[in-house]
């Protein structure tokens, strides 16, 4: 990988005043991932020299004084704005289960408001199901996109079938024309393999990545992978830790939308519906104007090992791009939107708290992010909630922000619940859950969505099970449901 920045602090994507164990593991986990031993890239052993020059530089006292001096800050500090609301101020001092939920609303400000260039690539599934139309949308949005780019982003084009290909290698201001025609040429064959396309993808961004810059993938398919799924999430979580996002695009009923989710999720990225080929160009453009107007990237909660009274339930970004997150120790959370929040909720579920308590911390971990516009792009705030406790049975309602977030995230959790039931068995329960939900969406004036979700009710006790399209349309129509008016191109 070619190197990415002199500022010694931004090659181990850590903040000016990360601790000597913060620096270790930075230098550990680099160092593992960028060994010549281990990565084959021909700029792997430049790379990794120059991580052991960091690390040695900043893991020494004396030399790490002597660097700060002669590398002052060239930054106003930025202005990060987070709103914390919880759902109960007290807990209670009893051994049965309470819930909490916990929302955080994230903005950045005070930050030098210039595009960023992006690292991007786009990696195409070029199967012999997407052949015609599909594939037609896709070479002509993709070469819309390009028309788009700037001299400073860096572009390259991966497709994948039996096997994967490098169309255009990743590079700045390239030959439009010669792009075009490139893309022009790319004809459908074979079947759906994933991870060697993905894999190709990946090293394509990894080769230019940088915490001054997106770095990105674009994945576009229309099928079912076999048998290398594993494979992929191991690859995504690669990618999560280098910083490089993943977003999907499933184009008609046929792909996993199970597994699509949860291979962007894991790097903060989330999967998009695309019922036909002409909605193609649209979901396109919205994504590709989202990256553009990124001021903050790789948001991620890290979070030491909680209380053995707490577990984690559940996480859901709001917004942007409403998507379910991965529960881990370290979440990929997103990225900001200039002049935009982030926005996600947390529900814990915390039992067994002694009589004798006093308090408990709930939360007490830190958010970091990446503001490429800054000389030393990662920043860190800490996070952490503690809960006294309340002999008291009468509980405070909650602040109207995490009623309002619950209820618009209420009809998505009861379409997974009934996703559920189906799948181990309990049919009945399922479609009861979701006439519930329809009933629910009528009140709310969604008729469009109700009348789905109905259909989608009869369908499961007829007995057909196999009605992907629909079971699609009532998922991420539910999900649309979390966007602020006037944003998202869903519609049914």
């Amino acid at each position: 990988m070619a190197a990415q920045t002199d500022n010694l602090y931004a090659l181990l994507r850590l903040p000016r005043d990360a601790t000597r164990e913060e620096i270790r593991a930075a230098y550990h986990d680099a160092a593992r991932r960028h060994h010549p031993d281990a990565n084959t890239d021909p700029d792997a052993t430049e790379e990794f020299i120059q991580i052991q020059k960091a690390f040695e530089t900043l893991s020494n006292p004396s030399s790490r004084k002597d660097y700060d001096f002669d590398n002052p800050p060239k930054d106003l500090p930025p202005q990060l704005k987070i709103k914390s609301y919880l759902s109960r101020k007290n807990l209670m001092p009893i051994p049965d289960p309470q819930l909490l939920f916990l929302l955080l609303d994230i903005q950045v400000e005070g930050v030098e408001k210039i595009r960023t260039p992006l690292n991007l690539c786009i990696l195409i599934d070029r199967s012999t199901s997407m052949k015609g139309k599909r594939m037609d949308m896709v070479k002509e949005t993709s070469r819309h996109l390009v028309q788009q780019l700037k001299p400073e982003d860096f572009l390259s084009v991966v497709t994948f079938g039996d096997r994967a290909e490098i169309v255009i290698p990743p590079g700045r201001n390239q030959d439009k024309r010669k792009i075009d025609a490139q893309i022009s040429l790319i004809q459908p064959y074979g079947g759906t393999e994933l991870f060697h396309g993905l894999q190709l993808a990946y090293r394509q961004v990894a080769r230019n990545r940088k915490s001054t810059i997106i770095n990105h993938i674009i994945l576009i398919t229309d099928g079912h992978t076999y048998g290398d799924e594993q494979n992929c999430i191991e690859l995504a979580e690669e990618a999560s830790l280098d910083g490089i996002h993943i977003s999907g695009f499933g184009i008609g009923s046929e792909w996993n939308d199970s597994f699509l989710d949860k291979l962007t999720s894991i790097t903060g990225g989330s999967s998009m519906y695309v019922a036909n080929a002409r909605e193609i160009r649209p979901f396109l453009q919205e994504k590709f104007g989202a990256l553009n107007q990124t001021i903050a990237e790789n948001v991620r909660l890290r979070m030491p090992e909680l209380d053995e009274n707490i577990r984690l339930n559940y996480v859901f970004r709001l917004q942007p791009e409403p998507t379910r997150l991965e529960q881990k120790r370290n979440i990929s959370i997103g990225n900001i939107q200039d002049g935009k929040s982030l926005r996600f909720v947390m529900e814990f579920l915390i039992e067994g708290i002694q009589p004798d308590a006093q308090s408990l911390k709930v939360l007490d971990g830190s958010l970091w992010m990446e503001i490429p516009s800054r000389n030393v792009p990662t920043v860190r705030r800490p996070v952490a909630f503690e809960l006294a406790m309340s002999k008291s049975d009468e509980l405070e309602p909650p602040p109207p922000e995490i009623d309002q977030a619950m209820a618009s995230l209420n009809f998505y959790r009861m379409q997974e619940q009934a996703r559920a039931e189906l799948e181990n068995g309990n049919f009945e329960a399922a479609t009861r859950r979701l006439k519930n939900l329809a009933s629910q969406l009528l009140g709310d004036g969604e008729y469009k969505l109700a009348t789905k979700i109905l259909n989608e009710a009869s369908v499961i006790e007829n007995g057909d099970l196999t009605n992907d399209e629909l079971r699609k349309e009532v998922k991420y129509g539910t999900r649309a449901l979390m966007l602020p008016p006037g944003e998202g191109i869903y519609e049914l």
